[in-house]
């Protein structure tokens, strides 16, 4: 499926199946692809402001550069997707599986990540200022040159082999 450039703005695809498809640089402001199957689709430079994607499948999906500034991500899987670059202000991946995802240079500010699955995750110097990372699990994870929010407060489980090497994490418990 080819939606390169294409204007979804406000549109209704719940449940919808976009498996592979070509997204690249589409206008999906607030859409609505709650339980849509969005594996392995392509969404380089995609505008997905304040859209609902509650519980879809973005598994090895490209949402680099994305926009997704107040985007709702709550119980999606987006396991081994690259979203390094995006601006993710102020979206929710509450309880989501962010596995082995690609964050690099992302910027989460103000993201709800409370429960999320981290593992194995990239975050390389991603923007986490203020993100809540209450719960969530960040064993492996890699957090190079992150910006993490004030106070981190990590439990033993969440922060085992991390790799905070170069991470900001002045004055934070850890």
């Amino acid at each position: 499926t080819k939606l390169s450039g294409a204007t979804l703005r406000e549109v209704s695809a719940q449940d919808a199946n976009f498996l592979d498809a070509n997204c690249w640089g589409a206008w999906a402001v607030d859409a609505d692809f709650s339980g849509a199957c969005l594996q392995q689709t392509n969404w380089t430079t995609a505008q997905l402001m304040r859209s609902q994607l509650v519980r879809t499948d973005m598994s090895w999906s490209n949402l680099s550069q994305v926009v997704a500034v107040g985007a709702n991500f709550t119980l999606a899987c987006l396991e081994g997707s690259d979203l390094s670059g995006a601006n993710l202000t102020e979206s929710c991946f509450r309880k989501a599986d962010l596995t082995a995802t690609n964050f690099q240079g992302a910027c989460l500010y103000k993201a709800n990540l409370q429960n999320a699955d981290l593992r194995g995750a990239n975050l390389t110097n991603a923007n986490l200022t203020q993100a809540d990372l209450t719960g969530a699990n960040l064993k492996g994870a890699c957090l190079t040159n992150a910006i993490l929010p004030l106070p981190l407060k990590l439990t033993e489980q969440a922060s085992t082999n991390n790799n905070l090497w170069f991470s900001d994490v002045r004055a934070h418990s850890v």
